[in-house]
């Protein structure tokens, strides 16, 4: 409240509408602080005890048009990235809030709500570009989006503050598996054997069964190309057989889980947001329609028979990138988890029958609830 000696007392109300300035406002010169900016008010003049006059005015928005404070997260960029070193993930955004600006930066596992784990801070540099060097060592392994919240008190924005999700999500992997490119114009057979291509990757040891089942053991090696992921599976097993007719998910068998590229409608939970690829030897079962999947049995292998000892078998694939929603590039990224199963001692038999001795191993030891490993596209 102020007082003029003309006039009489001045009182901030309550915000109205906007009017331009009248020739009230222009006569005095009142100074009225602490006002917010870009909001309308009343101003009430009372002379003596005659009827109040109301005067409207609004204070300026420093923030119009194009000068509206944003922040966007570049990184991790579309199409995801790996913290190879979590405890020290540099997060970069861009932007046009004032320089000094202290930006917080936190981990979801959606991109929405808010409601995610900090991470770190840092502030806005020349031009409303920066970085923070953030902390992910904390979270559990898996994939995360990032995203920025700063204040931008100096405009009415609601809430005082903006903020950006990033467009892709990073890995904390529990282990990284890297996909080879297939060189432009090679194509792959999908029949189960293994071609010359294949020499130009590694094997990647996934799974190790216990002695009781033959310390059988799993490998797999990946491509890729414009139009398909292709996978490899290499499993030297003494025992190769299947189970029971009506429970052929428990056979001997290889699996590749993917997450989608592209966030999908409903799709919260990371089981939720992937697919199985999955194909055992001898007729098996697979969980794969419309995917092409092949096996072969190694030399002096058979199918379901205890008398001998046999070696194994391989198995490929080829994943179409469209039946993942992905667009792939190199340096890629997508959550992903192996499984191998080794059903063993029983033929034909269920997997807790009498008799049978039964292994499920998963790459990143937890199950395929959450995909801690990655799968990343090489150059």
């Amino acid at each position: 409240m102020f007082h003029d000696k003309d006039e009489g007392s001045f009182g901030i109300l309550v915000p109205s509408r906007t009017v331009e300035e009248t020739e009230l406002a222009r006569k005095h010169r009142v100074v009225l602080t602490d006002l917010s900016p870009g909001t309308n008010y009343v101003l009430q003049v009372v002379q003596d005890r005659r009827v109040p006059r109301l005067v409207c005015f609004a204070t300026p928005d420093p923030c119009p048009g194009d000068d509206w404070p944003r922040i966007t997260v570049t990184t991790p960029p579309y199409g995801g990235d790996v913290a190879s070193n979590p405890a020290a993930y540099q997060v970069n955004w861009t932007g046009n809030l004032p320089e000094g600006t202290e930006v917080t930066v936190f981990a979801d596992t959606d991109e929405r709500e808010l409601d995610g784990t900090e991470v770190g801070h840092g502030t806005v540099g020349p031009g409303g570009a920066g970085s923070a060097t953030v902390d992910l060592s904390s979270l559990p392994n898996g994939a995360y989006y990032l995203y920025c919240v700063a204040s931008a008190a100096h405009c009415s924005v609601p809430d005082g503050r903006v903020w950006d999700y990033s467009s892709g999500r990073v890995v904390i992997p529990a282990a990284v598996l890297d996909a080879g490119r297939l060189p432009h114009g090679q194509g792959i057979e999908i029949d189960g054997d293994l071609e010359p291509v294949w020499d130009a990757v590694p094997w990647t040891l996934f799974a190790t069964h216990p002695a009781q089942n033959g310390n059988t053991t799993a490998q797999v090696k990946l491509l890729w190309d414009a139009d398909n992921l292709y996978a490899a599976f290499d499993v030297s097993d003494t025992q190769v057989e299947t189970s029971s007719a009506d429970d052929t998910w428990d056979s001997d068998s290889v699996s590749i889980w993917l997450s989608f590229g592209l966030p999908m409608d409903g799709c919260v939970h990371p089981a939720e947001c992937s697919r199985e690829y999955r194909q055992g030897p001898c007729d098996g079962g697979s969980s794969m329609p419309g995917v092409d999947a092949a096996w072969s049995l190694k030399p002096a292998t058979t199918c379901g028979n205890n008398a001998d000892t046999d070696a194994g078998y391989w198995v490929e694939m080829r994943i179409p990138w469209k039946d993942l929603h992905v667009a792939p590039v190199a340096g890629l990224v997508l959550s992903a988890d192996l499984l191998s199963v080794d059903h063993d001692n029983n033929p034909g038999a269920g997997y807790d029958a009498p008799g049978t001795v039964f292994s499920k191993i998963f790459w990143d030891g937890d199950g395929p609830d959450y995909l801690r490993g990655a799968v990343r596209l090489g150059d």
